[in-house]
């Protein structure tokens, strides 16, 4: 009796597939890994950053050689074993949450806004018939990890010359934070790589001093904000 092969085939054929994808979700699992990257790499990812996509459009409309291409690794992978922890998220913080950056499967969030902030209801203010939402604003940042219902932790703190704009998750240990700071009367940009697992960040900042709007009533992160209905008082 002849026993036909083409079963046994397909069956092959789906496991070779099965296997094929089973890696490639491995690999979107794992990452960027951060111990590869040498001095002068581009940033590559194949995961989805819109915030990260959206700050690089906004300033390539003053600046047409602000592209992800021409952000440069310092090569230079740095440690962040001890982080402190902060306030906990209480009531008067909790508006904030809408705008926090989550993790893929929602247990962690970076919160780059809270930190001596205050955001209250706009349809208590007579001059805003809206409703929106209002922002004061403080100098100095604190961008914090935390879990959710858990702790926070202090990531990075910047004094008045140095503001984050942006938070993408792209696994669930690693984050892409996009900064603009003030150095010796040039503005630098740049994006730093997060691997929460490793504790290991490396930066990646613009090759040249870019061309920024005049002022920060055209800055990205005010218009992000208005995407969220926050207008900054």
């Amino acid at each position: 009796m002849k026993i036909s092969k083409l079963p046994f085939l397909l069956l092959t054929f789906q496991f070779l597939i099965s296997c094929g994808l089973n890696n490639d979700a491995q690999q979107a699992d794992l990452g960027i890994l951060i111990d590869d990257i040498a001095e002068g790499d581009t940033l590559s990812i194949t995961q989805l950053a819109p915030n990260l996509t959206d700050w690089i459009e906004f300033y390539h409309t003053t600046d047409t050689e602000f592209r992800l291409s021409r952000f440069k690794s310092s090569g230079v992978v740095l440690h962040f074993n001890d982080m402190k922890s902060v306030d906990s998220l209480d009531k008067s913080k909790r508006l904030f949450s809408s705008l926090f950056s989550l993790s893929p499967n929602k247990k962690k969030y970076i919160d780059f806004l809270s930190y001596g902030n205050r955001l209250v209801q706009q349809d208590s203010i007579q001059s805003n018939p809206k409703g929106q939402l209002f922002l004061e604003e403080e100098a100095d940042q604190q961008v914090i990890l935390g879990n959710i219902g858990g702790e926070r932790k202090e990531l990075m703190f910047n004094g008045p010359a140095r503001l984050v704009e942006s938070a993408d998750w792209i696994t669930d240990n690693q984050i892409l934070i996009t900064l603009i700071s003030e150095e010796e009367n040039e503005r630098i940009a740049e994006i730093f790589l997060f691997d929460i697992s490793s504790q290991e960040y490396v930066n990646y900042r613009l090759d040249h001093p870019f061309k920024a709007p005049s002022s920060f009533e055209e800055s990205f992160i005010k218009q992000w904000l208005h995407t969220k209905q926050i207008n900054i008082e």
